[in-house]
């Protein structure tokens, strides 16, 4: 991979990069499969939201995509919870996990299809800049109220299943299929 290449991949996906999230209760053995530096491939839309509060839920993916589509823009019955939807095959590296008490943050970073090569076989230095924000968002949002809206059913429903994970918790295979 040259140079030139390495450059238009990181040029696709910084400009606009923002922090999505997406509360869920996880066992354990779920969220524990998850590994710094792991790439994911999601297999279904993922639904995640332009708000964060307090995490009530055990386990937060707290995503950086520049590519998340806002759809509560199109459609008004979402925007209680600024819903935004990354497409389906869409690919994330994990950059950090912390585990306090019993609360678990996942940094995941969306990445294109053609940067998988690249993210698991280096380490780019400006993702050091997107691991200390997502690790001064976790401690910023501790001292925060929940946000009421993401506590609704019909939200925790829509984002109770983990990130990269089939129906049986494991991992999309990384080819499309």
């Amino acid at each position: 991979m040259d140079k030139e290449h390495i450059t238009r991949i990181i040029n696709e996906m910084l400009p606009g990069l923002t922090f999505f999230y997406r509360d869920a209760d996880l066992p354990d053995e779920i969220v524990s499969k998850y590994q710094k530096r792991q790439i994911l491939r999601s297999g279904i839309f993922t639904d995640v939201s332009g708000m964060g509060g307090k995490l009530v839920s055990n386990t937060r993916f707290l995503i950086a995509s520049n590519k998340a589509i806002p759809l509560y823009q199109l459609n008004p019955m979402v925007s209680k919870w600024m819903m935004h939807t990354i497409n389906m095959n869409s690919y994330f590296q994990i950059l950090d996990i912390i585990r306090e008490e019993d609360k678990t943050q996942i940094l995941l970073i969306q990445i294109p299809k053609e940067g998988v090569a690249l993210f698991q076989s280096a380490w780019i230095n400006i993702l050091d800049d997107i691991v200390a924000k997502g690790r001064e968002s976790f401690e910023q949002k501790k001292t925060m109220e929940p946000i009421p809206a993401l506590q609704e059913d019909e939200w925790i429903n829509r984002t109770a299943f983990p990130i990269g994970m089939d129906g049986n918790n494991e991992f999309f295979d990384l080819s499309e299929e």
